[in-house]
């Protein structure tokens, strides 16, 4: 999007841009999706992709670890909302028994 909306003087090809591309295209393209491609073989599919909505979570908690983004009230709330939602996607009520078996077509 950059590249549309901004002046090609604007960029500078410099080690750390070259550093920043290869990252994300390794990290955040390669190693996310081998990680959903293992978590889809060993997870159901419905309870594994309710967690996408954990990512912004994710990303927030991350640049508050590493590059020291203030954590905010709204944040808090909004993340124990969407942990909540996540909970109630997943909680596993007891299996009901059948009364009777399932009648049969007679061929």
């Amino acid at each position: 999007m950059s590249a549309a909306v901004e002046p090609p003087s604007a960029w500078h090809a410099t080690p750390k841009l070259a550093a920043g591309v290869a990252y994300l295209a390794v990290v955040g393209t390669v190693v996310s999706w081998m990680l959903w491609v293992y978590v889809l073989k060993n997870v159901q599919a419905g309870a594994a992709s309710s967690f996408v909505f954990s990512v912004p979570l994710i990303g927030i908690a991350l640049s508050w670890l590493l590059l020291g983004e203030r954590v905010t009230l709204p944040f808090i709330v909004g993340a124990l909302m969407v942990s909540l939602g996540i909970t109630l996607v997943n909680w596993r009520r007891a299996p009901t028994t059948p009364t009777s078996e399932p009648t049969r077509a007679v061929s």
